[in-house]
């Protein structure tokens, strides 16, 4: 079994795209408090979960304002329903590269849902069921 299904993570990594797209719905955008590391004080930061998967996206600032002239809104509120692309790049960060989500324009022919990897797929599981 891989670490990463004994140890799941409570969101998505841009790793686990696993260099492919993937063309999701936004189902909402939530405040959540979270720690940068066990011994920091909570933040707060804003997480993008899809219908179409199980984990939602840690917005930065770079992701959240790509979403927004995407979607021709700066009002997350105006975001569900809404249908982006999800890909990869690699930002400098601090003097080191890290891999990021990026959000694009779907393809004319994308379809939401299709070939999501396990790592963001649903499952039985679905913390944010209805949404």
């Amino acid at each position: 079994m891989h670490l990463t299904e004994m140890f799941p993570k409570r969101y998505a990594s841009a790793e686990e795209l696993q260099g492919k797209e993937v063309t999701l719905t936004i189902a909402r955008v939530m405040p959540e408090k979270m720690r940068p590391n066990p011994k920091a004080p909570e933040v707060q930061k804003f997480v993008v979960y899809f219908r179409e998967a199980r984990k939602g996206v840690v917005m930065g600032k770079s992701l959240a304002y790509q979403l927004a002239e995407i979607l021709g809104s700066e009002e997350t509120d105006d975001w569900a329903g809404k249908v982006v692309t999800l890909s990869t790049v690699l930002m400098d960060v601090a003097g080191r590269k890290v891999l990021t989500f990026q959000a694009k324009r779907p393809a004319a022919k994308a379809v939401a849902g299709q070939q999501i990897p396990k790592g963001l797929a649903d499952d039985d599981e679905h913390e944010h069921e209805g949404a």
